[in-house]
Order: structure tokens, then C-alpha cells, then sequence
């Protein structure tokens, strides 16, 4: 064996590890002949220390997630459905941009976890819950998500997130075993007091009404009413041209020449789609697995409009109804499956709580 002369006797090589002196050399003592282990160096010896300590708690971390009850084995599909016993999966190949986490009712051990996934859209708040997906084999691989709705799908349960961190963006492979660690948001809390009022602006200038022409009511088709003089039956009117066929008015009847056009609003995709009518009449989404049309928000009566409905790349995406839709018959229609195909849908609002509508199949 290779050996080194030092002031301590001859040292052997390789470097050797001694339980209670450290990292160092093996070595034959020049004074009484005993086989010692002597230091290279404290800091050598603190590192092995610290390697020792990191092993340690990486494996305590492993056994720690491998005994976890919130424990599935990872489905690389992405349809909204019900990925099978003792499963989950994401709505997107590309794991950190999913929406939707779809995570069967029984854990890996088909052990039924139903009350503890519906108990992570129990707060009031927008985020109901933040939750990490850890690989249990390899604690490194992971993403973490923020809850904003959990919906039972019967077998399943579907959570809406939005990711915020991760560390890759598809981390986890076909069969990895992914526990989900969890951390549930508190209830919104009481409002505040109302602050105190701003100080008053100062006052607007007084309008010059006596630059406009009086004249008896009603006025003319190309003028438009300013105030009213007094109570008179008579009224202050400005000349408008051909800018307006008539006098614009907030009841009656009225006809108003030139187009009027609203913008079309794009619907976000998810499995639960909820339109706000309050943002536009006309609407539009790409279908990218089964969903569910909810009910509106800002539902107001006699509101009309249209939703553009299409087909993903891949097709056969079906579409449910909230119960404010209504159809003749009373039966929902059937989305056209083909990839790329185009429903419209149109709709009046009869009521808060009711939608008649039809469905413009295949428009192509």
C-alpha cells in the first residue's frame, strides 16, 4: 500500500474515515507503534458531518411523504374525467401551466380522502387553499399550486389552480407516486370601518345655456335637448347635423341609423365555464375537454348574445348546461364533436333564473 512519512509516523493511503477522529489517513504511530486515524483537516471532517446530516433528512423526508395519506399514483392523460382508482392528473402536457387537477376520491391505498379534498375549497376566500404535488421517490421534483374552486365530480374531485412555482415544468413521469401537501386558507376576514370622506371638489363651472336656442318640445330629429329652460314645455337644444336621425332618448321607442357593434369576450377554458354578462353580450371559447357551461353572473333581463363554441385540435369535447339554460324540449342539445368545429350558441335572458336557448349546430 502507498504510504507518506509525516512528523506522526508513517501514514497509509487511501484516506480513511474514523468514527471518532474523523476524515483522515491511517497511520502507524513513530512512538508506541498503534494504528491511529490522524485529521486531515476539521473542515474535511465538518463536511462529511454535513453530508451525513443532508442524506439523513432527505431520506427521512422520503419515508415521511411514502407514509402520507394524500398519496396518488400520477396519470399522464389530460381529459376531464376521472383518472382512475388511486389517481391523479393535469389538465395540461405541460404540467406547471395546468388549470384543473383531476384527483380520484380513494388515495393510493383506495382509501376513500373525499372529506379532505372537499375540505380545500372550504374557505371563503378567492384562494381557497395552496397545495405542492411532491414525487415521494424523489422529493426534488415538485409543483406547487394555488386553489381557487373544488368541485365533486362524482368519483373525483376537479380543483381549479393556477401554478407558482415548481421545480421544472413537467416534472412527474407515468406511475410516479405523488403525495399533495396541503395548506388550506383562512376565512375572509370582518370588513373594515369605512374611512373618512375625501375633501369636496371644488364647484364646476356653471354652463352658459343662454348660447342655445329655446324652443317648444318635442324637438326636431337633428337636435339634441340640453336642459330644460323651465317649466315651460320648452327646452334648450343644440344643432347636431347628421350626427344623430334623432333625438337620443333613455325610453321610448328610438331609432338609431349606423352600426353598433360590442366586443366579443373571450371565455376562459376550464371544466367549469362562467360567463359574466355584465363584460359583454357576445362571447367565445375553445373547448379543451368536457365542460360545463354554468350558470351567468350579472344576470339582467332581456340581455341577447351569442357564444362561439369550438372544437380543440382533438374534438369530441361535450358541453353541460347550468340549470338557468333552457331548450325546447327540454332537452340540452349536443356539441358538434368534430376537431375544429364551430356551434354557436344564441341565448335571451327571459328572467334572473332563466336562459332560453339555441344551439347553431356545425356552423361551417
Amino acid at each position: 500500500m502507498p504510504e507518506i512519512i509525516t512528523p506522526y509516523g508513517t501514514w497509509d493511503l487511501p484516506a480513511q474515515w474514523d468514527a471518532n477522529n474523523g476524515y483522515g489517513f491511517r497511520a502507524i504511530d513513530s512512538v508506541d507503534g498503534t494504528s491511529v486515524v490522524r485529521l486531515l483537516a476539521p473542515a474535511l471532517a465538518l463536511t462529511k458531518q454535513a453530508e451525513d446530516a443532508r442524506d439523513a433528512a432527505q431520506g427521512a423526508l422520503a419515508g415521511a411523504l411514502a407514509a402520507m395519506p394524500t398519496r396518488w399514483s400520477f396519470d399522464t392523460a389530460t381529459g376531464a374525467a376521472d383518472p382512475g382508482s388511486g389517481k391523479l392528473r393535469l389538465n395540461n402536457a405541460t404540467q406547471n401551466a395546468a388549470t384543473a387537477i383531476y384527483v380520484d376520491s380513494l388515495n393510493a391505498d383506495s382509501v376513500s380522502v373525499a372529506a379532505l379534498l372537499a375540505a380545500l375549497g372550504g374557505s371563503d376566500s378567492a384562494v381557497k387553499a395552496t397545495i405542492t404535488l411532491i414525487e415521494t421517490a424523489d422529493p426534488t421534483k415538485w409543483l406547487e399550486f394555488s386553489v381557487s374552486g373544488v368541485t365533486d365530480s362524482t368519483g373525483y374531485y376537479t380543483l381549479a389552480v393556477s401554478n407558482v412555482g415548481g421545480s421544472a415544468a413537467s416534472p412527474f413521469s407515468a406511475s410516479d407516486e405523488i403525495a399533495l401537501a396541503r395548506s388550506r386558507t383562512g376565512d375572509k376576514g370582518d370588513q373594515g370601518d369605512q374611512g373618512d370622506a375625501g375633501p369636496q371638489g371644488d364647484p364646476g363651472d356653471i354652463a352658459d345655456l343662454s348660447v342655445y336656442p329655446t324652443k317648444a318640445t318635442p324637438v326636431d330629429a337633428d337636435e339634441v335637448p340640453v336642459a330644460d329652460s323651465a317649466d315651460d314645455g320648452t327646452t334648450k337644444v343644440t344643432t347636431v347635423g347628421g350626427l344623430l336621425s334623432s333625438t337620443v332618448r333613455l325610453t321610448g321607442p328610438q331609432t338609431i341609423g349606423g352600426a353598433k357593434r360590442g366586443a366579443i369576450v373571450a371565455l376562459a377554458d376550464g371544466a367549469t365555464i362562467t360567463p359574466d354578462f355584465a363584460a359583454g353580450n357576445n362571447f367565445a371559447v375553445t373547448l379543451g375537454g368536457n365542460r360545463t357551461l354554468a350558470n351567468p353572473t350579472n344576470i339582467t333581463a332581456g340581455q341577447t348574445g351569442i357564444i362561439r363554441l369550438v372544437q380543440d385540435g382533438t374534438g369530441s369535447r361535450t358541453l353541460a348546461f347550468g340549470s338557468y339554460w333552457k331548450f325546447a324540449g327540454g332537452t340540452a342539445p349536443d356539441l358538434t364533436t368534430t376537431a375544429g368545429a364551430v356551434d354557436v350558441l344564441a341565448y335571451y335572458v327571459d328572467a334572473a333564473d332563466h336562459i332560453t336557448a339555441s344551439l347553431l349546430a356545425n356552423v361551417s
